[in-house]
């Protein structure tokens, strides 16, 4: 089944559920002066489900329980992570904040752009490793697998899954070491395929991106849903990216790329006519790659939404940490990333520091 932007009737009636559900959930969920919750939204939602079943009356047809399960999987595409494992009381504590409006933006040549925009003028030094951090002294230290460097000041971007395979001199204070284990090491895998022509547009009409409905909840997870990366000129090359999340990330882990590729094709040839082979594809791996071994973070159960800040601290005004996994305002995003750089860049300069030209 194809859910697209068109799609009305039982999906609005299903995200009507859908919101409801999450909004009492986190109402019941309640935990004085924004502590931690032992709660996990899975358990949150599959108690309020049941109690719409027997207490409400709500009946849901068989269309409606696999909508339920794609909700779902959107979720913990989200959060990448299981919902069992994500705070039911603060999965969307950033929506309490002023959030950007507007549509979204697909970048069709890819994220590279923006990295490659913001590198011009700057010197970059590739393939170091870093290895030990000492703020002991004056200045700080920073050792790779290949040089050293001195600095006044250092800003700390690495994923929260490995920045303490880095040994800092002192060691992190425990506050800094306790919120970064506490927080959520969210890992979704993503599938592009390239092919030599548009099969999907005449079906999805002027959409980007459309919905695969799982048949099953076993299959919940698996390419739920696919963005169009197509150029808007429409001229090629033609490229489909797909999702892997939740539970079925354990798949990527056992499964080779061909094999994820193979499988995701099949779901393609049952939603669209005359699917052709992709001329190239690419499947990440980002839950084992040792520079990241994480795609974003998320509140898991236990962890205190506080602790998006705690991670943004400095240490003694010489460590300063960035990344999206610091900003609590705009947390799991790009967008999120870049503003925490820049957070911490003004407050280097906000404290006296003098940067000198680039």
């Amino acid at each position: 089944a194809v859910v697209s932007t068109q799609s009305t009737g039982k999906l609005d009636r299903l995200n009507m559920i859908k919101m409801k559900i999450s909004e009492k959930g986190k109402h019941d969920n309640t935990t004085p002066g924004g502590g931690p919750s032992k709660i996990s939204l899975e358990e949150k939602l599959s108690e309020l489900h049941q109690l719409s079943v027997t207490q409400g009356r709500q009946s849901f047809t068989d269309d409606e329980k696999r909508l339920i399960q794609f909700h779902m999987s959107n979720l913990e595409y989200a959060c990448g992570a299981q919902l069992n494992g994500v705070s039911a009381m603060w999965w969307d504590q950033h929506e309490e904040y002023s959030q950007f409006t507007g549509d979204h933006c697909l970048f069709h040549r890819g994220y590279s752009t923006i990295a490659e925009a913001l590198a011009k003028g700057l010197d970059i030094r590739l393939n170091q490793e870093v290895s030990h951090i000492d703020y002991s002294g004056d200045k700080v230290i920073v050792r790779t697998t290949k040089d050293e460097f001195l600095a006044d000041k250092v800003i700390v971007t690495l994923p929260v899954a490995i920045i303490l395979d880095v040994n800092f001199h002192p060691l992190l204070p425990d506050w800094k070491v306790h919120a970064i284990n506490r927080m959520g090491v969210g890992i979704i895998e993503k599938v592009a395929l390239k092919f030599p022509r548009n099969f999907w547009s005449e079906k999805i009409k002027d959409s980007q991106f459309f919905g695969h409905v799982p048949s099953t909840e076993e299959l919940r997870g698996m390419f739920t849903i696919f963005y169009d990366l197509t150029n808007p000129d429409g001229n090629g090359p033609h490229v489909l990216v797909t999702v892997i999340c939740g539970e079925a990330v354990s798949y990527r882990k056992e499964t080779s790329s061909s094999a994820i590729v193979s499988n995701c094709l099949t779901l393609l040839r049952n939603m669209f006519r005359d699917v052709p082979n992709p001329t190239d594809y690419w499947v990440t791996n980002w839950s084992r790659d040792k520079y990241s071994r994480m795609a974003y973070s998320y509140v898991s159960v236990g962890t205190q939404a506080k602790d998006y800040s705690t991670l943004a601290d400095d240490i003694e005004e010489k460590v300063f940490f960035a990344g999206e996994a610091t900003n609590r305002r705009f947390p799991q995003t790009v967008t999120g990333a870049y503003l925490s750089g820049v957070r911490e860049a003004c407050k280097i300069v906000e404290r006296g520091f003098s940067i000198p030209d680039l």
